[in-house]
């Protein structure tokens, strides 16, 4: 496959790939089993693509359309890997017709790579951040929850006025399996002990973040207007196609959150560079420090992004290509670690 960078604008970047005919062949079968079928089953013979097609798109589908959906969509994140250039958000590919007998499959991908700035300093960072605690607001919250359950499934009753009766000594005997959990007490305890558990857990991510968002502070410039928008627009973009999925409209979802359309331009405009701004940053500290990805990192990114699923997503992201985005989270991850570990952090 040939990938050569073809032109350039602003921070935009098209370059133009090239598939021999037997690349293409390769890839529609390569792409067939990465979108239609499982990572585990057998790569389909070039005969036996049609009909498998055939059964996607239905009686009246068009399977040409689908085989070239499938080779571009494969090749693609390859293409991106070889040209070297990770893009900040989803590349913008071409789907031409499919090529003719013996002639190759030309397509364009226009991206955003991800820029290269430097910091003005890679001293350690102060923080200050406050001990994880919990409230006993958030335990009513849970006591509450655990309530609307219980009326659910039967096992609390409701009043005359609609209300549900409180969870009293003799329900939570009755109904918490956990020994020695026999009051309302002992239950508000067992909750305030399980929500510190996971604010402790959290706490280091959190730590994370805000030593982060310090060194971000120190980029020697800031990120370009058109990378901040691109991201802003694919941001909103995957907003939409959620809400599709969900069977909702932007319009449902704005009027429920009661924001306008221009407090969601802002919010997500704001988003966008402050997130650029971070990624960046520890990109610059990750190659200022030479450091290096292990495959703990890498298992650390998955778990990140997949959590109880990471060798399911590594497979699926191996099978698609898209394996040097675990590579990028793991360098971040990688990176962000050292900052915090040599932040100078305050609890108080």
């Amino acid at each position: 496959m040939k990938v050569e960078e073809i032109g350039r604008s602003g921070s935009k970047v098209t370059v133009r790939v090239e598939a021999s005919p037997a690349e293409y062949r390769d890839a529609v079968c390569a792409g067939v089993r990465a979108f239609f079928l499982k990572p585990t089953d057998a790569l389909p013979a070039p005969g036996e693509v049609d009909p498998i097609l055939k059964n996607v798109v239905g009686a009246d589908g068009d399977v040409a359309a689908a085989k070239l959906d499938a080779a571009v969509n494969w090749l693609l994140p390859r293409a991106i890997e070889q040209s070297g250039l990770h893009p900040i958000c989803d590349p913008r590919g071409t789907f031409p017709a499919p090529p003719a007998q013996g002639e190759p499959l030309v397509f364009e991908v226009s991206m955003y790579p991800r820029p290269q700035i430097d910091l003005t300093s890679y001293d350690p960072v102060s923080i200050e951040v406050e001990a994880p605690t919990v409230t006993e607001a958030e335990i009513d919250e849970r006591v509450a929850e655990i309530t609307a359950e219980a009326v659910r499934n039967g096992t609390l009753a409701h009043n005359l006025d609609g209300t549900p009766d409180a969870i009293d000594d003799a329900w939570v005997a009755a109904h918490i399996p956990d020994e020695g959990c026999n009051t309302v007490a002992a239950l508000r305890g067992q909750l305030a002990a399980a929500g510190r558990q996971y604010k402790r857990q959290q706490f280091v991510q959190y730590q994370m973040s805000r030593a982060t968002a310090e060194i971000a502070k120190r980029l020697e410039e800031d990120v370009a207007a058109d990378l901040v928008d691109a991201l802003r627009q694919s941001m909103l973009d995957e907003l939409r196609d959620t809400l599709a999925a969900q069977h909702t409209t932007l319009d449902d979802f704005l009027a429920a959150q009661q924001m306008t359309r221009d407090a969601l331009e802002v919010g997500a405009q704001n988003q966008a560079r402050e997130t650029l701004r971070q990624s960046v940053a520890l990109d610059a500290v990750f190659r200022h420090e030479k450091l290096a990805v292990t495959d703990d990192d890498r298992r650390a990114a998955l778990a990140a992004i997949a959590p109880g699923h990471e060798d399911e997503a590594e497979a699926q992201m191996r099978e698609t290509g898209y394996l040097f985005a675990i590579e990028e989270s793991a360098e971040r991850l990688k990176a962000g670690g050292w900052v915090l570990a040599q932040a100078n952090v305050t609890i108080r």
